[in-house]
């Protein structure tokens, strides 16, 4: 038992004795490590109090332990006391049995509580380097330089960042990064905000980043996982990104690692190829699917959800060629977006550097499809290439097809196109050059052109030039249907114009307009107009024979109220308005002829009053007075209705009548007009009607008018159809007065009907008239024509009738208005005086018209030239049955040749009247005729005279008195009517012999003077003797239209009583054949003839009886005989019975 007690005392000695020296152990270990730990403190200070006590504070420093010091709220200043950084608890543990070993590896890690940055400026950032390069330990301590080992621990940590163009904040993030020999790994996560200042405007934006690596500590190699979770901003919401990157010695790669996103894209980087490879592999990607657009920007969601597909590669190898190779192939898709007619594209690119190929690029749309291929130089900004326009709408009036060559070089645009399509119609060339650089542009488009530049203050200026412009060709473009509705117009002009912010400026001085089909139809005028006014001043119009100058103003328009006036001059007409239109859509004009209107808005449109007293308005280019009361309403921009409530037109220039007016009173009802009554007033009847029209669409309608007049059977009708602007229109009348159209002396009852079909440009007529019971300058008078017109050619079928004596059985003629050439050819009958036989003369002409159109009838005006043509069959004509002339006007003077031989009659007829003509042999009359000649008014000299009378005589051969032979000569002058002139002068006539009636034998030679005296022709008294006889003969004539309307000759015989002068004839069944002496006279005309004398009768026998003679020539002759006569018998007087 002792043993076994002494055993364990001894047991418990030996703990005892243990446990003594353990503790001593102990406490000398922790007294020793305690005191390294302290000292490691006193170093921290030292550090801290000695080499940063200017810009570190701290309240404590507490070793803990034997590991660890723990700095409580330690602050970071600047020089100027600015706190740059803080920390609530930053703790520095160390190894300590490697410190007390003296190993290398003796801090053991870092952890900050609750610590917060701040830098506001790069400056901060300068000073905390400067501030780490200061800490630099003491000699004495004990503080080893290098670690194997290190972490990191950071515990809501935030951060500020305030630089030039933002701010970036950090806050809760949560960090740890542990160094481990050669391996690095760290990860964390933390929110980040910040917003960014660009124009005077805050973005804000936050997100959530964590983040997760493995690397080598060197860099040599690793591994980063990166997610960012949902982004938000003031415009802008993403979803969750991922990101994977990789690196080591020979490469680097970056790759999308969120399966959500659609989207593949990858960078690697090959450190032993030395290649560089970007790709983006994406597969009906939709923006839409990743990003949300916020706040103001919502509308754009819509624009996000495009959808692509497509591949983009990038290869760089900077040994090998120094220049990036790389190409693509995207399609993307608008459909679904609000981006304008949702096109289809398709890229196709290949690249060497900053050279790049675009093989295709297009864009398809359902209002037409573009293309375009070439080359592109983003170091010199050049391009070249090809771009294809097909069937693109503009609008809903213009499409475009068109290629054009694309070159861009030195800042400098080109785009020009041989042959530029709008409408599928072809209009030539045209060019777009823009100056990049200068901020320039130049258009050319057919005969238009225009400048333009970037102003100073960002705003543009422009000229626009018109040269000849071919209005028509914009209409051919524009055309719905392809059909031109406007007159083929040219406008030439310089417009200016200014664009800026706030206002825009448009200019022209010289606006003129030509009207190609109608030379003296233009319009001229000036243009000032920005958005508050219009002014277009110096307006001067001509058109169809209307013209008109005047200015119109449009001031205020921006305000509530805007006030306008206009001003026009027409003909000697003047016409002046003004009045306002304000925001209630309120309308008043007043002007002069107590013109009015007025309209003001209401919920059903616009009621308008319209009132006017003899305004002036044109009809046909005649002034009419017009009194009007018009009121109605218009709704939607349309006339829903419209009452006529009284309209009236006064002297009317189409009816010649005298004065004359129509009235007509009616309503326009949606699409139809009803004249309720139309009343015609003039000298020669009162013709009242109703009409009707409906207009089915805009320029189509159907309607009729008619009409009965106060005289028997007097009747108007009209129907016209218009459809697809093709028009079909019947007239008629019939028991009209002619007179009511003509201002012509005819007189007569016409009926006339006439088909119109066609259209307004292009119209066919037929028509026919007929005037009966008519007179014509006094004379019977009698017409009916038929015709057949269009624009290109006039056929005259028929156009027979009666003028006085003469019939005109037939006649016929064309006028090709395309070749401005004429054919005539009319067969006149004449009923010759005194007797039943009728002469024909056949009319022919040909020729080609002028230009402007003039009637071929007046030849001052018509620029011509042609054959016309006489052939008469009884009488001829100047001793001829046939002549021919050749003629020709330029403009300038009339020319004429020909007779029935070439050169008998030449001469020239000038514009102001001029006449100068040679009339030569073989005319029986020869001579130069000088003067003028104005309408049928002539005053001309006719000088070298030769009269052949023995010719006269053939022509005339007047049976009562002719002359047989002779030749005349002097100087006559022509006055008054060329149809009727008066002639004044005396003739000369040489070796003159005629014959009488009832004297058988000739009388003459002799030597005459002829007096003539307006109408009346004087031979003074002749002598013609020979051994047995002397005659005394003298004569009085009158010429009515050129022709003998009277005549008195004289005849007085003396001589041998046996004999005297030879008669021979029967008067009254009486035959008398012998020789008389005494005095002769016979005068009158072809319808009665007075034969006067006293005579003595020598050798004569008379026949008494009845004869055969006799009775013929009394049942036929048109000529009365009044014979007073005293017969003295003489010698050698036979009777028989």
């Amino acid at each position: 038992m002792v043993r076994k007690t002494l055993s364990g005392t001894r047991y418990f000695l030996l703990l005892t004795v243990a446990a003594v020296l353990a503790s001593a152990v102990i406490w000398y270990s922790y007294t020793f490590v305690r005191e390294h730990t302290i000292q490691l403190r006193d170093s921290v200070i030292s550090i801290l109090e000695n080499q940063l006590s200017r810009n570190v504070s701290y309240d404590s420093i507490d070793p803990f332990f034997i590991n660890s010091i723990t700095i409580r709220n330690v602050e970071i200043k600047d020089d100027s006391g600015k706190v740059l950084a803080k920390g609530e608890k930053l703790t520095i543990k160390f190894n300590l049995l490697n410190y007390l070993l003296m190993n290398e590896n003796i801090l053991k890690g870092i952890s900050l509580e609750n610590g917060y940055i701040n830098f506001s400026q790069q400056q901060d950032m300068d000073f905390i380097t400067s501030l780490a390069d200061r800490m630099k330990p003491d000699e004495e301590t004990l503080m080893p330089r290098q670690t194997k080992s290190f972490y990191f621990k950071g515990k809501n940590l935030s951060a500020n960042f305030l630089l030039d163009i933002g701010a970036i904040s950090i806050d809760k993030c949560s960090t740890d990064i542990l160094l481990q020999g050669n391996d690095v790994r760290f990860s964390g996560k933390m929110q980040v905000s910040g917003y960014d200042l660009k124009n005077d405007k805050m973005t804000q934006f936050m997100t959530s980043v964590a983040f997760d690596s493995n690397m080598k500590k060197d860099g040599s190699e690793g591994l980063v996982n990166l997610q960012v979770d949902e982004f938000t901003s003031d415009f802008i919401k993403t979803g969750r990104q991922a990101f994977l990157i990789t690196f080591d010695e020979d490469s680097f790669f970056i790759c999308n690692m969120e399966d959500s996103t659609p989207i593949d894209y990858s960078l690697t980087w090959s450190r032993t190829g030395r290649t560089l490879t970007a790709q983006t592999v994406f597969q009906d990607f939709r923006p839409a699917e990743v990003i949300t657009f916020t706040g103001d920007y919502t509308k754009y969601n819509d624009y996000a959800k495009a959808k692509g597909t497509g591949n983009l590669q990038i290869t760089y190898t900077p040994d090998q060629t120094e220049k990036a190779l790389y190409f693509g192939d995207v399609d993307l898709s608008l459909a679904g977006t609000k981006i304008p007619l949702e096109p289809q594209c398709h890229v196709s690119f290949s690249g060497l550097d900053r050279k790049i190929e675009i093989k295709s690029l297009t864009l398809a749309t359902a209002r037409g499809n573009a293309s375009y291929s070439g080359n592109l130089d983003t170091e010199t900004m050049s391009a070249q290439g090809t771009l294809l326009l097909d069937n693109i709408q503009a609008d809903d009036k213009m499409v475009i097809d068109t290629q054009y060559d694309l070159v861009m070089a030195d800042s400098q645009l080109s785009l020009t196109s041989d042959n530029l399509v709008l409408n599928k119609k072809e209009l030539g060339t045209s060019s777009l050059k823009v100056n990049l650089k200068d901020k320039t542009a130049d258009l050319s488009l057919l005969n238009l052109s225009l400048k333009a530049r970037e102003t100073e203050d960002k705003g543009y200026s422009g000229l626009i030039t018109l040269t000849q412009y071919p209005i028509k060709e914009l209409e051919a473009v524009f055309s719905e249907d392809g059909k031109l509705y406007t007159e083929d117009y040219l406008i030439t002009a310089d417009i200016y114009c200014i664009y800026d912010k706030n206002d825009f400026y448009i200019t022209s001085r010289n606006v003129h307009i030509d009207d190609v089909s109608h030379p003296e139809d233009s319009l001229d005028f000036a243009v000032t107009s920005t958005l508050d006014d219009i002014k277009i001043s110096e307006i001067v119009l001509n058109c169809r024979g209307f013209s008109g100058e005047g200015y119109f103003d449009l001031a205020s328009m921006r305000d509530e109220h805007c006030e306008f006036e206009t001003f026009w001059k027409v003909h000697d007409t003047e016409y002046e308005f003004n009045g306002f239109l304000n925001k209630k859509q309120n309308l008043f004009v007043r002007g002069l002829y107590g013109f009015t209107l007025s309209a003001f808005f209401d919920e059903n449109g616009w009621p308008f009053d319209l009132r006017a007293s003899e305004f002036p308005i044109f009809l046909m280019g005649k002034k009419t007075p017009a009194d009007m009361n018009i009121s109605g309403q218009m709704k939607d921009g349309k006339l829903s209705i419209v009452t006529i409530n009284d309209m009236k037109l006064s002297h009317l220039s189409f009816l010649k009548g005298g004065s004359n007016s129509i009235s007509f009173n009616g309503t326009l009802a949606g699409n139809t007009l009803r004249l309720n009554s139309w009343t015609l007033n003039d000298n020669y009847s009162t013709v009242k009607g109703t009409g009707e029209a409906s207009f089915t669409d805009l320029g189509n309608c159907r309607g009729w008018l008619r009409g009965t007049g106060s005289n028997l059977n007097e009747e108007y009708n009209a129907y016209v159809m218009i459809v697809d602007k093709n028009i079909s229109i019947d007239a008629s009348c019939k028991n009209s007065r002619v007179e009511r159209f003509t201002t012509a002396k005819m007189t007569g009852s016409l009926d006339t009907n006439a088909k119109i079909t066609g259209t307004f440009d292009n119209p066919d007529i037929s028509a026919s008239v007929n005037i009966q019971k008519g007179t014509l300058m006094k004379k019977p008078f009698e017409l009916y024509t038929s015709l057949q017109a269009t624009k290109k050619l006039t056929n005259l079928y028929t156009l027979t009738g009666k003028v006085g004596d003469a019939t005109i059985t037939s006649s016929s003629g064309s006028v090709d208005w395309n070749r401005r050439e004429y054919k005539l050819r009319a067969d006149v009958t004449l009923k010759n005086s005194g007797n039943e036989k009728r002469d024909t003369i056949i009319l022919s002409a040909s020729g080609t018209m002028q230009e402007d159109g003039q009637w071929i009838i007046n030849p001052a005006k018509t620029m011509n030239k042609g054959t016309f043509r006489l052939n008469s069959t009884q009488p001829v004509l100047l001793g001829y049955d046939r002549w021919n002339f050749d003629y020709n006007n330029n403009g300038k003077r009339f020319y004429i040749d020909g007779g029935p031989f070439r050169h008998c009659v030449e001469g020239y007829y000038y514009p102001d009247g001029n006449i100068d003509f040679n009339l030569r042999n073989p005319l029986f009359v020869a001579g130069k005729v000088k003067g003028k000649l104005i309408g049928d008014n002539v005053d001309a000299t006719i000088t070298d005279l030769a009269l052949d009378m023995g010719r006269v005589g053939q022509l005339t051969r007047f049976d009562y008195f002719f002359p047989l032979a002779g030749l005349g000569s002097g100087t006559l002058r022509m006055t008054g009517s060329i149809k009727n002139p008066d002639l004044w002068g005396v003739m000369k006539v040489t070796d003159l012999y005629f014959a009488v009636l009832s004297i058988p034998d000739i009388i003459g030679p002799a030597d005459a003077d002829l007096q003539f005296q307006g109408k009346d022709i004087n031979m003074l008294p002749v002598l013609i003797s020979d051994k047995k006889n002397r005659t005394y003969v003298k004569g009085n004539f009158l010429l009515e239209s050129w022709a003998l309307d009277y005549f008195k000759v004289d005849v007085s015989s003396f001589g041998d009583t046996k004999r005297g002068l030879k008669i021979s004839d029967t008067f009254c069944g009486i035959d008398v054949d012998g020789y008389v002496l005494g005095d002769l006279s016979i005068s009158g005309m072809s319808d009665s003839i007075t034969i006067d004398g006293d005579i003595t009768v020598n050798n004569c026998i008379i026949n008494l009886s009845q004869n055969s003679n006799y009775d013929s020539f009394d049942s036929n002759s048109m000529t009365e005989y009044i014979v007073n006569m005293n017969i003295t018998t003489g010698t050698g007087v036979e009777f028989f019975w």
